[in-house]
């Protein structure tokens, strides 16, 4: 990820609005695994889950979807 270089030029995120460079995806071994991921985010505060995991359109292919807190 990259910092802006004019703090007071920054917008903050809107994925619904803004366009650009905005998740990270990664991967993990089973769906299971997804699972266990996704009852351990629930439990920290600092942690939005956009959505729980669920099928990728109509493929098996499950993806979730969280959000982290800006880093200063």
């Amino acid at each position: 990820m990259w910092r802006v270089k004019n703090d007071e030029k920054r917008v903050e995120f809107n994925r619904a609005e803004n366009v650009g460079l905005h998740h990270l995806a990664l991967s993990v071994e089973s769906i299971e695994k997804l699972a266990q991921l996704h009852d351990h985010l629930k439990t920290q505060n600092n942690i939005k889950i956009e959505f729980a995991p669920e099928n990728l359109g109509n493929s098996p292919t499950q993806h979730m979807m969280i959000r982290e807190p800006r880093a200063c």
